[in-house]
């Protein structure tokens, strides 16, 4: 698996963070499900040749995107766990705002509204059948 590859603390502390928040998802937001788009995320950017510096973005976005989903949700939130981790993780505020350009710009509902702002291969984002 990818965690095994990772030498990144913060991104180790990302993993264990979502494996835990994601333990009562069903099958299409689980553990593994989140496993499968970090993999392919991370064979995705390496193919683009993604600079090094940048593969932590790449894992935190690929880590996050599902923690905020909105059918998990069970009050308005205000303030995203995903942002609110990464802070408690004194993440810097650049290095934050480009996890969740990733994060905000994937999924069903931004591709069929016509959300395409411009993410630059650095900020390589992947999405998966939820039935994989």
């Amino acid at each position: 698996t990818v965690s095994t590859a990772v030498n990144s603390p913060l991104v180790q502390q990302t993993a264990d963070f979502v494996r835990e928040q994601l333990k009562s998802n069903d099958a299409s937001h689980d553990w593994r499900h989140i496993e499968r788009v970090w993999t392919l995320a991370r064979t995705l950017a390496k193919e683009e040749n993604v600079p090094e510096e940048n593969l932590e973005i790449v894992d935190l976005a690929a880590l996050l995107h599902d923690i905020d989903d909105w059918k998990y949700q069970t009050e308005d939130v205000k303030t995203k766990r995903a942002v609110q981790f990464l802070e408690s993780q004194q993440v810097p505020s650049e290095k934050v705002a480009r996890v969740m350009a990733i994060i905000d710009n994937m999924g069903f509902k931004e591709e069929l509204g016509g959300n395409k702002r411009e993410i630059t291969v650095e900020l390589v984002a992947c999405k998966m059948p939820t039935d994989w």
